[in-house]
């Protein structure tokens, strides 16, 4: 948890030093965070069923579309002039920044994905990788869960370095987003590889997609908690 907090702190202020730059960056990925696209690759892929494997699947499927409007929430609010778009680094885990022999965050690397994008790209993908306690594809889905630890380490962190540019409709959004927008790739696709559909929690099975669900529904009230409780630190 010591060092999320310091990776928390890197990443809110890489956004935070760009938060002001006068230029507007082109996508290195274009659409790489999109949900609705993404989203609408999976429902390409669904309809073309070329591997015959929907109906294995069905359900999961099910699931993912009960939280379509939550997971494009952010999209639908740049669309209405609500939400912006920041300079955002795109790959945030641990091995894309820069230690000290204490194990202080000297810097934040590998720049090659920095874009416009929504600051919750930047703060779920970071959680998507440190607060899985299970591998991405892990089968014994008793090994994967979300440690509460590191992401408040982590939130409290990000929100001391970006709380001078957050606008309210990014801080209230933290919460929902971070939660209901894992990244169900899907066992079924036009090519051999899976689709991503978004940015969160990274997974390759669908039962362990179901099992992000379920810890959605128990785990989102108390991630609300707790940032709302550092925010009424900060502010």
């Amino acid at each position: 948890p010591e060092y999320s907090y310091y990776a928390g702190v890197a990443f809110g202020g890489f956004q935070s030093m760009l938060a002001d730059i006068p230029v507007q960056l082109g996508e290195t990925i274009p659409n790489f965070h999109n949900m609705e696209f993404r989203l609408h690759q999976l429902h390409e892929a669904t309809e073309v069923n070329m591997t015959g494997r929907l109906s294995e699947v069905q359900f999961y499927i099910n699931e993912i579309e009960k939280r379509t409007d939550e997971m494009c929430k952010a999209e639908r609010f740049y669309r209405e002039g609500k939400l912006p778009k920041r300079v955002c680094h795109c790959d945030t885990k641990v091995n894309n920044m820069m230690f000290d022999e204490d194990g202080k965050v000297l810097c934040v690397i590998d720049l090659d994905t920095v874009m416009p994008s929504f600051i919750f790209s930047d703060y779920g993908d970071f959680l998507r990788t440190a607060a899985n306690t299970g591998n991405e594809d892990d089968k014994d889905l008793g090994k994967v869960n979300f440690n509460m630890d590191i992401f408040k380490a982590f939130t409290k962190g990000y929100l001391e370095s970006a709380k001078s540019f957050l606008t309210q409709i990014e801080i209230e959004n933290l919460p929902s987003i971070s939660v209901i927008v894992p990244i169900f790739s899907c066992p079924f696709t036009r090519t051999e590889a899976p689709i991503t559909v978004s940015p969160v929690l990274s997974v390759t099975t669908p039962e362990t997609v179901i099992l992000f669900c379920a810890i959605e529904t128990t785990a989102n009230s108390n991630i609300t908690h707790v940032i709302n409780r550092f925010l009424f630190i900060l502010y």
